[in-house]
This record gives structure tokens, C-alpha cells and sequence, in this order.
């Protein structure tokens, strides 16, 4: 069964375009942390998606998601 989470982060692959390597460095961590997300083994971590709420581009957008789905607040 697919996750909101896992969800989130497969619609943000796919609309960024991005190889899960690419994806990773650009959120400072590894493509398998980032598969690990995509295939629902674990959540992104909520201070890491802390930190990125504010940006500008799709990391704050992708940010906003996953917190609004872990915690109903959109990450305010």
C-alpha cells in the first residue's frame, strides 16, 4: 500500500525531472535515502523538511507537502 508520503516524493521525481542522485544533493542527502522515501521504507525527516519550508523552489514546495501530510499543518 502507497503512503501520502511516498506519493509526495514520486509526484516531486517526477515533476523535477530529477534521477533520485540529483534529487538527493539538492536536499543534501543520498539517492538511496531518497529511495527509501519513494518506495515507503521511511519518511523524510521532519527537521530536514524543516529546513527547506521557506525555500523559494521546489524544495520548499516539497517541504511543505511532506510536513502538511505528517503532522495536518502544512508545515507552519
Amino acid at each position: 500500500m502507497v503512503n501520502v508520503t511516498q506519493l509526495i516524493v514520486r509526484t516531486y521525481l517526477d515533476k523535477t525531472k530529477m534521477t533520485l542522485r540529483e534529487f538527493g544533493e539538492q536536499l543534501g542527502v543520498s539517492h538511496v535515502t531518497v529511495s527509501y522515501w519513494r518506495n515507503g521504507k521511511f519518511a523524510p525527516d521532519t527537521d530536514l523538511m524543516m529546513s527547506f519550508r521557506n525555500s523559494d523552489d521546489w524544495r520548499g514546495e516539497f517541504a511543505r507537502a511532506i510536513l502538511a501530510a505528517k503532522h495536518g499543518n502544512g508545515g507552519k
